[in-house]
Protein backbone atom coordinates (compact mmCIF):
# COMPACT_ATOMS: atom_id res chain seq x y z
CA UNK A 1 0.00 0.00 0.00
CA UNK A 2 2.63 2.54 1.06
CA UNK A 3 5.07 1.47 -1.62
CA UNK A 4 2.53 2.05 -4.38
CA UNK A 5 1.69 5.48 -2.89
CA UNK A 6 5.41 6.32 -2.71
CA UNK A 7 5.90 5.21 -6.31
CA UNK A 8 3.03 7.37 -7.54
CA UNK A 9 4.31 10.34 -5.52
CA UNK A 10 7.81 9.89 -6.93
CA UNK A 11 6.58 9.74 -10.52
CA UNK A 12 4.38 12.81 -9.96
CA UNK A 13 7.36 14.70 -8.48
CA UNK A 14 9.59 13.81 -11.44
CA UNK A 15 6.89 14.83 -13.94
CA UNK A 16 6.35 18.17 -12.19
CA UNK A 17 10.11 18.82 -12.06
CA UNK A 18 10.48 18.13 -15.79
CA UNK A 19 7.52 20.40 -16.58
CA UNK A 20 9.03 23.18 -14.46
CA UNK A 21 12.45 22.89 -16.15
CA UNK A 22 10.93 22.86 -19.65
CA UNK A 23 8.72 25.84 -18.80
CA UNK A 24 11.68 27.89 -17.56
CA UNK A 25 13.72 26.96 -20.65
CA UNK A 26 10.91 27.96 -23.02
CA UNK A 27 10.31 31.26 -21.23
CA UNK A 28 14.01 32.14 -21.28
CA UNK A 29 14.47 31.12 -24.90
CA UNK A 30 11.52 33.29 -25.95
CA UNK A 31 12.81 36.25 -23.93
CA UNK A 32 16.49 35.99 -24.92
CA UNK A 33 16.35 33.97 -28.12
CA UNK A 34 17.22 30.33 -28.54
CA UNK A 35 20.81 29.66 -27.36
CA UNK A 36 23.25 28.95 -30.15
CA UNK A 37 26.89 27.97 -30.15
CA UNK A 38 27.85 31.46 -31.29
CA UNK A 39 26.07 33.13 -28.34
CA UNK A 40 28.23 31.34 -25.77
CA UNK A 41 31.22 33.09 -24.23
CA UNK A 42 33.15 29.80 -24.44
CA UNK A 43 32.87 29.92 -28.22
CA UNK A 44 34.38 33.40 -28.30
CA UNK A 45 37.29 32.29 -26.15
CA UNK A 46 37.93 29.29 -28.38
CA UNK A 47 37.86 31.49 -31.48
CA UNK A 48 40.66 33.76 -30.26
CA UNK A 49 39.43 36.08 -27.53
CA UNK A 50 42.29 34.83 -25.36
CA UNK A 51 45.93 35.44 -26.34
CA UNK A 52 47.64 32.39 -27.87
CA UNK A 53 49.67 30.25 -25.51
CA UNK A 54 53.26 29.65 -26.62
CA UNK A 55 54.38 26.07 -27.11
CA UNK A 56 56.58 24.72 -24.33
CA UNK A 57 60.23 24.13 -25.17
CA UNK A 58 59.96 20.38 -24.65
CA UNK A 59 57.22 20.07 -27.29
CA UNK A 60 59.73 20.08 -30.17
CA UNK A 61 62.23 17.65 -28.62
CA UNK A 62 62.85 14.66 -30.87
CA UNK A 63 64.45 11.48 -29.54
CA UNK A 64 66.86 9.64 -31.81
CA UNK A 65 65.52 6.26 -32.93
CA UNK A 66 61.98 6.91 -31.75
CA UNK A 67 59.15 6.50 -34.28
CA UNK A 68 57.66 9.69 -35.67
CA UNK A 69 54.36 10.30 -33.89
CA UNK A 70 54.10 13.98 -34.79
CA UNK A 71 51.09 14.02 -37.13
CA UNK A 72 50.71 17.79 -37.52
Amino acid sequence: MWSSFAGIALIAFIVLAVVAIVTVFIRNSRAKGFPTVESSSHYEQARGAMPPMPRPEWADDVEQGAPNTDYR
